[in-house]
C-alpha cells in the first residue's frame, strides 16, 4: 500500500486508540509532577501496536527501514556488552531497562508505538479527500482534548500556591523534574505531528491554536517544576512545528528542505519568540528572571552544565578512550559526576560508541532527507524534532536522554524508497 493508495477509515481505528493511550500515559506523567506511572498504559499500548502490525505487516513492512534497525540494534549490543562488563548487574535488570529516564526497552517500546502508529496516520491523511472527509474531526478533537487536559493540570498545580521563587511546590525529586520535562516533550512532537497533518483540512486553524495551547500550558508546568530544559524545548518545539505547519500548507514538493524551511518559516517564528522573550524582560525583569526562563537566571544550570563538562570530560574520556565505561563516571568523584551533554557518548562508549552513533545518524538523516525531498511530512518532521534535540541534548543532556532516541527509534518507518506525493 503506497502513500497515495487507498487507506480504509477502519484502518487507522487501531492507531488513533494507540495514540491516545499513549497521550494519556504521558499526560498522566505530567500530572503527577514526574512520579513514574501508569506504565501499564504503554505496555498495553506496545502489546496492541505490535499485534496489529503482524497482522497487516504487508503494509507495515513497506515503510519499515531494515537498514536504520540494523545499525540501531548494532549500537544498542554494544552498549549492552560495555554495560555488562562495566555495570553491576543491577543495572541491567529489566526494571533498569524500563526505566523512563533512558531505559533501552522503553525507549524502544515509546519509539515503536508513536512512529508505527503515527506514520499510518500520515498515511492515511495522504489518500482522496472523500476519505479524508470521514475521519475530518479526529485530529481537531485530540487537540481539542490534549489542550483542556493541559489547561486543567496547570490550573491544579497553580492553584496548590507559588512560592516566593515562583516555582511551584510539587515533587522536586532529581529525577522527577527530569521526567516530567521528557513527558512533557514527548506529548508536544506527539500533537506537533498529529497537527501537520491536518495540513489543506478544514479546522487546522482552530487546531493550531489548541497546539499552541498544549505547547504554553507545558512550558509553564516545566518552569514550574525546575525542568529549565523542558520549557526551553517546548517553546523551541512550537515555533518549528508552527513553522513546519504553514511550510506544508504553501508546498507539496520540499525540494530545498532545510534552507526553504529555516529562513523562510523556522526563523521567522524563532525570531517572534526572541522578540516576546525581550519585552518579557524589559516589563517584567525580576518576575521573569526568577523563572530561570533560556537559564540567565541566577545558579545557572547551563553554566554549571559547562563547568562539568570542562573539569570531567577529559579525566573521563582518558579511562578508556577506544571502548568506553558506563561507570567512568563514579572514578573521580563519589557522587558520580557525569557529563551533561551529548559528547557522553565518547567518555561512555569511547571512540567505537561514537562512531556508531554518528553512523545512526547518518543513515537516519539521509533516509529522511530523501523522503522529506520527495513530500513525506513524517519525515520532515522528524529531522526538524531530531535537530532540535540534538542540540539541547549537547548542551544539557546525558546521551541516553529519551526524546533524541524516541526520534531516532522513529526513524526506522521511514521510507526507503521514495514516496508518492499527492
Amino acid at each position: 500500500m503506497r502513500d497515495g493508495s487507498k487507506s480504509p477509515p477502519q484502518k487507522i481505528i487501531v492507531p488513533v486508540i494507540c495514540l491516545f493511550i499513549v497521550s494519556l500515559y504521558l499526560i498522566g506523567n505530567i500530572r503527577t509532577g514526574g512520579v513514574a506511572t501508569l506504565s501499564g498504559l504503554l505496555v498495553g499500548s506496545s502489546i496492541i501496536t505490535i499485534i496489529y502490525s503482524i497482522l497487516n505487516v504487508r503494509d507495515v513492512n513497506e515503510f519499515f527501514n531494515v537498514n536504520i534497525f540494523a545499525i540501531l540494534l548494532l549500537f544498542f549490543t554494544y552498549e549492552f556488552v560495555v554495560g555488562v562488563l562495566t555495570l553491576n548487574s543491577g543495572h541491567l535488570s529489566v526494571p533498569r531497562l524500563m526505566d523512563s529516564n533512558g531505559g533501552v526497552l522503553y525507549k524502544l517500546f515509546l519509539g515503536i508505538v508513536m512512529g508505527v502508529n503515527i506514520k499510518i496516520l500520515f498515511r492515511h491523511f495522504r489518500t482522496t479527500e472523500e476519505q479524508k472527509t470521514s475521519c475530518k474531526l479526529l485530529i481537531p478533537s485530540y487537540l481539542l482534548i490534549m489542550s483542556t487536559i493541559c489547561v486543567m493540570i496547570l490550573i491544579e498545580k497553580m492553584s496548590y500556591g507559588l512560592k516566593d521563587t515562583v516555582v511551584l511546590s510539587i515533587n522536586l525529586d532529581h529525577m522527577g523534574y527530569q521526567r516530567m520535562g521528557v513527558m512533557s516533550i514527548m506529548l508536544n512532537m506527539l500533537c506537533g505531528m498529529c497537527l501537520c497533518g491536518l495540513v489543506d483540512r478544514k479546522l487546522k486553524i482552530i487546531s493550531l491554536i489548541c497546539y499552541w495551547t498544549i505547547s504554553i500550558c507545558l512550558s509553564v508546568l516545566c518552569i514550574l517544576s525546575l525542568s529549565n530544559t523542558g520549557f526551553v524545548s517546548n517553546l523551541v518545539m512550537m515555533c518549528a512545528t508552527t513553522g513546519a505547519f504553514f511550510y506544508f500548507s504553501k508546498r507539496r514538493y520540499y525540494l530545498n528542505v532545510i534552507s526553504d524551511f529555516i529562513f523562510k518559516y523556522g526563523a521567522r517564528y524563532m525570531m517572534y519568540l526572541l522578540i516576546l522573550t525581550i519585552a518579557a524582560f524589559m516589563l517584567f525583569p525580576q518576575y521573569i528572571g526568577s523563572l530561570r526562563i533560556f537559564d540567565v537566571g541566577e545558579n545557572s544550570s547551563f553554566l554549571s552544565r559547562y563547568n562539568i563538562l570542562v573539569d570531567n570530560f577529559w579525566s573521563q574520556f582518558s579511562v578508556s578512550p577506544l571502548f568506553g565505561n558506563l561507570s567512568v563516571h563514579k572514578y573521580f568523584d563519589k557522587d558520580g559526576t557525569y557529563v551533561h551533554s551529548l559528547l557522553s557518548v565518547v567518555t561512555h562508549l569511547g571512540i567505537i560508541g561514537m562512531s556508531l552513533f554518528l553512523v545512526l545518524l547518518y543513515f537516519s538523516y539521509r533516509y529522511a532527507f530523501l523522503s522529506a525531498k520527495n513530500g513525506s511530512k513524517y519525515s520532515f518532521l522528524l529531522v526538524i524534532y531530531l535537530s532540535i534535540f540534538i542540540i539541547i541534548c549537547t548542551i544539557t543532556s546525558f546521551y541516553t536522554w529519551v526524546p533524541l532516541w524516541i526520534s531516532i527509534v522513529m526513524m526506522l518507518f521511514v521510507n526507503q524508497a521514495k514516496e508518492t506525493t499527492v
